[in-house]
């Protein structure tokens, strides 16, 4: 890239040279016409003085009139090849030797110095490589780091894993910024981290960076496998929940027609099976989720295992302790009065199924002098710890602080829950974009926002909100009431899905597998939504004649989700208090409903100890992070416990340190491969918490599994970023692929010639000395 000046005089005239000529022609004829034939006497040497004097100055005139200008462009002469990044892949499996002998290194080095190479005069190339992490390579034949000293070359590639899908979102927000136009890749297409080709495709998207891949589809000798990379599930469980559990499956180079699947067993039950698909791909990883029901208070051993037809192709254990809680403690929180709480409020008051404390947020009760205060005011960090279920009960988003929403984002990623109850449409809309509907089950419509969330089949929504501004009763400085309607017709019923039906909120109202109508909850408020959110279970729905959400279902009335340890839980109704006027007097229902929801939300990591695992399973020889938690409330002192790591054949004591939580304390733990650890923690001889963690079966690194080349991936993320895939024995156009640079002019100075006092000067001489020469000869 380089600077260049140009300079160039520009001028104008009516009739361009043609009429200048003629103009210059006309000015010497006139003068010397006008000295030729003048009446006066001159001598010879002023009338030449006198004409030389005026054709100076009408050629000044004239060089005035076509106004000269000086026009300096500044050019920015850019290299007109377009800036290219070429990404090799140094992974391990990049140095596998091939069935025909060379490795996809070799045969990336080939088609570099084949093709590559030779395009200096049609792209500016700059090359890096990639593995677990991406770096600089001044030549491509540095791609992979150098041997080891006292390596032997005999020996096994170095273990390089594959980051592909991390390092190419990395690269595209880093090359797009440095002004790169496209990336050529020389991969095989084979990630073997934990993330998913979606990261990569949101990158390419975002960015627009166009890729080619080049792959390297050598074909390598690999063996079949299949092993449970993870698995997460709660070390502690209440009684009468279940306690969800997540597994990450991966399998390989498996027969196509080979029938793959998971059971997971108690003792000698079997609790859960699930077909495994996966048609023969290279690297599959699938997600399974299944919940574990919790029904006696003692420690429960699981184990998964995955097998064909024939044998067991791996399996892990873990443990979950199932204790009983006596009341477990419930925090109502109320932005309004509403008669539903007295209802609510017996519920627990009537039974030892919870302990419920009723606070109020501001302007949920006025005062004698009519002006708004707070009641109760919300509980901190610390406070909050103490309730397993937070109830948010007709809450405006005017009532909601920073800090309490952060106090809640915590309190239920740590294992709390929470449930919104809602029924007014205006408020419920308020909670569009905040930062509380982040971990919430559904999107809230918002009509009223600039940028409207609501699709056009819900444009009657602002009629809704305008209509039902207020449908439950509640207390303000004049007492209003609105008519109790009674009848079988004053509500409406909720319809269960199939997650409902299989839920065990609604165990007392199924039968069968199918919905008893008449002890189901009826509402009389909805507040519309817009839909539930991705991984998020609707249980309940409203009636069909209702606003339908976003994608034409019926609306939602009671969704629920995971969020971190905890869980979420949002009801689109009033809190169903008029069902509960509507229903026999001898009825449980509504009293069940309540304790299920509660029991659902509710978690005993709060009053338990506990391990803290972020996977039972784990890579073989790997230093793999503890924690163990204490709660306050515990009964147990951690002076008075004692902790080790049990296997059949050994066992270790582990030293507790304190982390940067009050209640938690950590150690580590070796991981061996095919070998399980039991985490003991004991009070006397007394088992006070226990967990299981397990090295995987296996030590061969992923790297060496998959090793079949993922074409149709790398075609996927090509396809999207507007790129292509490049075939390394074909042909390809580079010189045409992607548009030159041309010149850019980054400066223009205009500078008048004529305009200047050079001129004027010489015009005023002419006529002082066509005044003197006059003088001279009598003319004046």
């Amino acid at each position: 890239m380089r600077i260049e000046a140009l300079e160039d005089i520009q001028w104008s005239f009516p009739g361009g040279l043609t009429g200048l000529i003629a103009a210059l022609i006309a000015c010497f004829l006139i003068v010397w016409i006008s000295y030729a034939f003048t009446l006066v006497h001159l001598r010879r040497w002023a009338r030449l003085l006198l004409g030389l004097c005026r054709a100076a100055a009408m050629i000044l005139i004239l060089l005035c009139l076509t106004r000269p200008t000086l026009v300096t462009e500044t050019h920015l002469d850019a290299d007109p090849r377009p800036k290219v990044a070429v990404v090799f892949d140094e992974s391990g499996s990049m140095d596998v030797e091939g069935i025909h002998g060379a490795t996809r290194r070799e045969r990336a080095l080939w088609y570099w110095n084949q093709t590559l190479a030779n395009q200096d005069e049609h792209l500016e190339l700059d090359t890096f490589a990639f593995a677990d992490e991406m770096r600089t390579v001044d030549q491509p034949a540095d791609a992979a780091p150098p041997v080891t000293d006292g390596a032997d070359e005999a020996d096994e590639p170095p273990v390089r894993g594959t980051a592909l899908y991390r390092n190419l979102a990395d690269w595209a927000h880093r090359f797009s910024s440095q002004g790169y136009d496209a990336v050529i890749c020389l991969t095989d297409g084979v990630d073997t981290s934990a993330d998913t080709r979606q990261l990569a495709l949101d990158a390419v998207h975002q960015t627009g960076l166009r890729h080619a891949f080049v792959p390297m589809t050598t074909e390598l000798v690999s063996k079949p496998f299949v092993e449970i990379a993870k698995l997460e599930s709660a070390s502690v469980g209440l009684v009468g929940t279940k306690v969800p559990v997540n597994m990450l499956i991966r399998a390989s180079e498996l027969p196509a027609d080979e029938p793959l699947s998971i059971t997971v067993r108690d003792d000698d039950h079997v609790i859960y099976e699930q077909d495994i698909k996966h048609h023969g791909q290279t690297l599959v990883a699938r997600a399974v989720m299944f919940e574990l029901p919790i029904s006696s208070d003692r420690t429960m051993t699981y184990e998964a295992a995955i097998h064909n037809p024939v044998e067991t192709l791996a399996s892990v254990k873990w443990t979950v302790q199932g204790v009983r809680e006596d009341k477990p403690s419930v925090l109502l929180y109320q932005g309004a009065l509403d008669w539903g709480t007295r209802h609510l409020r017996g519920v627990f008051d009537r039974t030892d199924n919870a302990e419920m404390e009723t606070r109020f947020a501001a302007g949920a009760m006025p005062s004698p002098s009519g002006s708004a205060y707070v009641e109760d005011p919300f509980p901190g960090p610390t406070e909050i710890r103490r309730f397993h279920v937070v109830m948010l009960m007709n809450l405006s988003r005017q009532q909601m602080t920073a800090k309490m929403e952060s106090t809640l984002r915590d309190y239920v990623s740590e294992g709390g829950g929470l449930l919104v109850i809602n029924a007014n449409p205006a408020s419920a809309a308020a909670l569009a974009e905040s930062r509380i509907e982040q971990f919430l089950p559904v999107i809230f419509a918002d009509a009223t926002s600039t940028n409207r969330r609501v699709p056009s089949h819900m444009d009657r929504y602002h009629d809704i909100t305008v209509q039902k501004r207020v449908q439950s009763i509640r207390l303000h400085s004049s007492f209003a009431r609105d008519p109790v309607r009674t009848g079988r017709d004053a509500l409406h019923t909720l319809s269960l899905t199939r997650d409902g039906r299989e839920s065990p909120i609604f165990g007392f109202a199924v039968s069968g597998g199918k919905e008893i109508t008449d002890g189901l909850p009826r509402y009389a408020s909805l507040a519309p939504v817009l839909r539930a959110k991705p991984g998020a279970t609707v249980l309940a729905r409203a009636e069909v004649g209702h606003l339908a959400t976003s994608d034409g279902q019926p609306p939602i009335a009671l969704a629920v989700q995971r969020y971190g340890k905890g869980r979420s839980a949002v009801l689109t109704t009033d809190s169903l208090w008029r069902w509960r006027l509507q229903i026999e007097a001898d009825s449980f229902a509504y009293d069940q409903f309540w304790r299920h929801l509660v029991s659902y939300l509710a978690t005993a990591i709060k009053r338990r100890p506990a391990w803290m695992l972020e996977s039972t399973i784990h890579p073989p020889d790997q230093l793999v992070e503890v924690r163990f938690l204490l709660p306050e409330t515990a009964p147990q002192s951690f002076e008075d416990l004692t902790f080790a790591a049990v296997s059949d054949d050994a066992s270790s004591v582990l030293r507790m340190e304190p982390t940067e939580k009050p209640d938690e304390y950590r150690s580590a733990v070796t991981t061996q491969a095919g070998h399980s650890w039991r985490l003991v923690a004991r009070e006397g001889e007394a088992v006070v918490a226990e967990a299981y963690i397990t090295g995987r079966a296996t030590s061969v690194d992923p790297e060496f599994k998959a090793l079949k080349a993922d074409r149709r991936g790398l075609a996927e993320i090509a396809a999207a970023s507007g790129g292509t895939l490049i075939d390394p024995d074909g042909r390809f156009d580079y010189a045409n692929w992607l548009p030159r640079y041309p010149s850019e002019v980054v400066q223009t100075e205009r500078k008048a010639l004529w305009h200047t006092s050079w001129v004027f000067g010489i015009l005023l001489g002419l006529f002082l000395v066509e005044l003197l020469v006059r003088r001279l000869n009598r003319m004046i």
